[in-house]
C-alpha cells in the first residue's frame, strides 16, 4: 500500500505526462477515500502531496475497516494534511483535481447512499479526476456495479485490470497508466495468462527484415476481392492501406465497371476487372496471390456469395474476411466449416453478433465468446472496437485498446483488411499479421487524432499516417 501511493503520488508530482491532470493555480487535490484498502492507498497519496508542499484536502467515506487503512490516517494527521469533518458537503471548483481512492478491484455490491452521491458531486464539478486503481464502481473483471466514477486519467498497479480496457469502459478510464510497484512476477505465470494487452515493445520480434536487394516478388503479392456499385470507395481505400503495408504486389478484383474508380484513385494497384458490372460475380483463375482479402464493400448479390465459398472450399492462398464476406458467413452457418485454419476475421460488433447467431450483455461476455469462435473455427477474430480483442485459436487473447472516437468512421475497417491481407501476402503467420495490423491501424489514427482532431479526421487521412506509424514501430 506505502509503494502503491508513493508510485501514484511521483506520476502525480514529477510524470510530465500528468500535466495535464494537475489542479490550477486555485485549485487543490482532492482526495476521496474510501473505507478500505483502495482507500488506504488515497490516504497514502494525500500524505505524500502535503510532504511534497501540494495544496490537499482530504474526504474520507466513513471509518477505516482495515488496519492498514487506519495506520495510514494516523500517519496523514501527523503530516498535517487538511482533513474534511463528517458530513461536510464536498466543494469542488473546476480548477481541483479529485483523486479517487474510493474502492478497488474488490468492490462486489452497487454503489448506493453517499458514495453514490459523491460520485454525483464530482462529475457535476467537471473536475479532472485520476483514480487510483480503478475508477469506483468497477471490479478488476469489468463488471460495474452502480455508478462508476468517470476518470480522466486511470493509475492501475503491475498490471492492467480487463476493466480498464473494456471498451464500454473507455471514457470511464481515461488514459492507462500502468505503475509497477514490485508485487509481480511475470516469467512464473506466463504460462497461465489468456489475456495480454499489447504495445509496441511486444512486436519487435514479430517484425520482418526487409532485405535491401529484396524486388517485388520478395515481399509478396495480396489480392483484394469487392467492390459493388456505389461502394468502390471501400476498394479504394483497402488497397491503398495494402500498398503501404509493406506488400510488394497489389491487384484488386473489382467489377468491370468500378475498375476505371479503382485506378484513377490509387493507380499503384492492379486491377482486374470481373466480367460483371456492378457486382464480383467470379474470380479467374489464373489469378495468383499468396493472400486474399475479401469483403470490402462486395455488396450482397448471390453471385458474391458464391464467390466466397468457392475461395473458402478451394482457398487460393491465406484468407482475410472482412465486412460483406462475413456477413455471408453469418447467412450461411454450414460455411464456417470450410473456415481455412488460420484465416482472419474482423467482424466489428454488430457483425460479430451475426457471425455468433445472438447478442451479448456486455463486452467481457462478447471477448468470451470471440475466442472461443476462434478456438472452434481454427481461426484469428480480430473483434474491432475502441479495445480490439485479438482471439488467437489457442485461446489467448490480445488487447490493443486506442479508444479514438475518430476512427469510428466508415471505412476503417476497409483499411485494416488493407493492411492484414498485405501482411498476410508478406509471410507473417496469422497472429502475428493480426497483432501488428491492428497496432499499425490504430497508431496511424492516433497519430491523425493527435495532429488534426478526432473531428476532422478522414479515413484516408489514417492510410496516408501508415508510413508514419511504421517507422514507429521499425525505431
Amino acid at each position: 500500500m506505502q509503494r502503491a501511493g508513493e508510485a501514484v503520488a511521483q506520476w502525480l508530482i514529477t510524470n510530465e505526462a500528468s500535466r495535464s491532470f494537475r489542479p490550477s493555480r486555485t485549485g487543490r487535490y482532492q482526495v476521496l477515500c474510501g473505507p478500505g484498502n483502495n482507500g488506504g492507498d488515497g490516504l497514502v497519496v494525500a500524505r505524500l502531496l502535503q510532504e511534497a508542499g501540494m495544496p490537499v484536502l482530504v474526504h474520507r467515506l466513513g471509518e477505516a475497516r482495515s488496519e492498514l487503512n487506519r495506520t495510514h490516517y494516523e500517519a496523514l494527521l501527523a503530516a498535517g494534511a487538511p482533513v474534511a469533518a463528517p458530513g461536510e458537503a464536498m466543494q469542488l471548483a473546476p480548477g481541483d483535481t479529485v483523486v479517487d481512492a474510493l474502492f478497488g478491484i474488490g468492490l462486489d455490491r452497487p454503489l448506493d447512499g453517499e458514495a453514490a452521491a459523491w460520485i454525483e458531486v464530482v462529475r457535476s464539478a467537471g473536475c479532472q479526476v485520476v483514480a487510483v486503481d480503478v475508477p469506483s464502481g468497477l471490479d478488476g473483471d469489468g463488471q460495474v456495479h452502480g455508478p462508476v466514477m468517470a476518470a480522466s486519467a486511470t493509475l492501475t498497479f503491475e498490471w492492467p485490470k480487463l476493466s480498464t480496457v473494456l471498451p464500454a469502459d473507455a471514457d470511464r478510464v481515461g488514459q492507462l497508466v500502468v505503475l509497477p510497484i514490485g508485487i509481480s512476477d511475470v516469467a512464473g505465470v506466463q504460462d497461465d495468462l489468456r489475456w495480454y494487452l499489447q504495445d509496441r515493445s511486444d512486436l519487435q520480434e514479430l517484425l520482418h527484415a526487409r532485405p535491401n536487394a529484396g524486388h517485388k516478388g520478395t515481399f509478396g503479392h495480396a489480392v483484394l476481392v469487392g467492390g459493388s456499385t456505389g461502394r468502390m470507395g471501400a476498394m479504394v481505400l483497402a488497397a491503398e492501406a495494402c500498398s503501404r503495408s509493406g506488400v510488394g504486389t497489389v491487384t484488386a478484383h473489382v467489377p468491370g465497371d468500378g475498375l476505371p474508380i479503382l485506378q484513377a484513385a490509387w493507380p499503384e494497384a492492379m486491377g482486374s476487372p470481373d466480367p460483371e458490372p456492378g457486382h464480383v460475380s467470379d474470380v479467374p483463375r489464373t489469378l495468383h496471390g499468396s493472400a486474399w482479402g475479401v469483403g470490402p464493400g462486395l455488396g450482397s448479390h448471390a453471385d458474391s456469395a458464391l464467390v466466397l465459398k468457392r475461395l473458402l472450399q478451394d482457398p487460393p492462398g491465406a484468407l482475410v474476411l472482412d465486412a460483406d464476406a462475413l456477413n455471408f458467413v453469418a447467412a450461411n452457418p454450414t460455411w464456417t466449416a470450410f473456415l481455412p485454419p488460420g484465416t482472419i476475421l474482423t467482424p466489428h460488433v454488430r457483425e460479430f453478433e451475426r457471425l455468433a447467431g445472438r447478442t451479448f450483455k456486455g463486452d467481457r461476455e462478447r471477448w468470451d465468446a470471440a475466442r472461443d469462435l476462434a478456438v472452434k473455427w481454427g481461426c484469428v477474430l480480430v473483434l474491432k472496437g475502441a479495445t480490439t480483442a485479438i482471439c488467437a485459436p489457442q485461446g489467448r487473447v490480445f488487447l490493443q485498446r486506442w479508444a479514438n472516437s475518430g476512427m469510428a468512421r466508415g471505412g476503417s475497417g476497409d483499411v485494416l483488411t488493407g493492411v492484414l491481407t498485405g501482411l498476410r501476402a508478406q509471410g507473417y503467420s496469422p497472429l502475428a499479421a493480426a497483432c501488428i495490423g491492428v497496432y499499425l491501424h490504430g497508431r496511424a489514427g492516433a497519430l491523425v487524432a493527435a495532429t488534426t482532431g478526432a473531428d476532422g479526421m478522414a479515413v484516408h487521412d489514417v492510410v496516408e499516417a501508415l508510413p508514419d506509424a511504421w517507422q514507429e514501430i521499425r525505431s
